[in-house]
């Protein structure tokens, strides 16, 4: 049994698309939907529609030029018995938050709702190349997803693909590195175009370096479990980690999508009691 994770971009929309169309799509690319004028969205439910009626009506490999996402899907699973167990299984889009973004995993999610195929987008808040700050908290919540939701399948015997064709490479990367610690398997499409290339889990044990990174800098983790800590007063290694907002940085708190709540801060006490035998 299978999960794929994959990283959705908006190649469908770009590739195949008229000069002009794709001018378009790029000069607003890192709008979210309120941002938009009626004329603007109305352009783009017509560039959808026009997608759409492609994805559903091309052959496997017509599929495969128009999406990088599903060109990725698609060489994995490759065709005919292998592709009937992708209906088997689940099956993820990570996409940014901004309107592009959305509208692309949506129609990817069409294409497997064709097929049989269960097709989850899954919206990373704040998950934009808008600005820096806001991506590298959209990298938290990424990270935050990947640790709440990809452990469970994997105890349960499920092999975690990490499937990278897609998206755009500032995320790629970060997925690169998570894919050490949840994936089974990360796959791109090589130079080529046609060949699938393989990455196995490496053998990463994250625990061991956790446990040296919050002794080195328990007293760091302290002061934000009781409030928060100035950027000041941060040092080293942990100084890089760290989201820093109006100067100081804090363990979050808020509520998932499933309406659970969370705490990083307990979970941070608790992990230090429970691992660490220190608090």
């Amino acid at each position: 049994m299978h999960i794929t994770v994959s990283t959705c971009g908006t190649s469908i929309f770009t590739n195949g698309t008229a000069h002009d169309d794709v001018k378009f799509l790029r000069d607003n690319a890192n709008k979210k939907e309120a941002e938009y004028t009626p004329d603007e969205l109305r352009k783009i439910d017509e560039l959808i529609g026009v997608k759409l009626d492609m994805l559903t009506s091309a052959s496997l490999k017509e599929v495969q030029i128009l999406s990088a996402e599903l060109n990725g899907f698609i060489s994995f699973y490759g065709s005919g018995a292998r592709l009937d167990e992708a209906k088997q299984n689940t099956h993820y889009l990570i996409h940014t938050d901004i309107y592009q973004g959305v509208k692309a995993a949506e129609l990817i999610q069409a294409w497997g709702k064709h097929n049989g195929i269960n097709m989850q987008p899954v919206k990373i808040d704040d998950l934009n190349t808008g600005n820096v700050e806001e991506f590298r908290l959209g990298v938290n919540n990424l990270v935050e997803w990947c640790a709440w939701t990809l452990p469970g399948y994997r105890s349960q015997g499920y092999k975690v693909i990490f499937n990278l064709v897609g998206g755009f490479k500032s995320l790629q990367g970060y997925m690169q590195t998570l894919g050490m610690f949840y994936a089974d398997e990360t796959v791109y499409i090589f130079d080529t175009g046609r060949e699938l290339l393989s990455i196995p889990k490496m053998p990463v044990d994250f625990s061991v370096n956790a446990k040296g990174t919050v002794l080195e800098h328990l007293g760091e983790f302290r002061r934000m479990v009781i409030g928060s800590i100035s950027r000041k007063n941060v040092r080293g290694y942990l100084r890089r980690c760290l989201i820093f907002l109006t100067g100081s940085a804090v363990f979050r708190r808020g509520v998932k999508s499933s309406g659970r709540k969370y705490s990083t801060r307990h979970t941070a006490r608790r992990y230090c009691r429970r691992f660490l035998r220190v608090w």
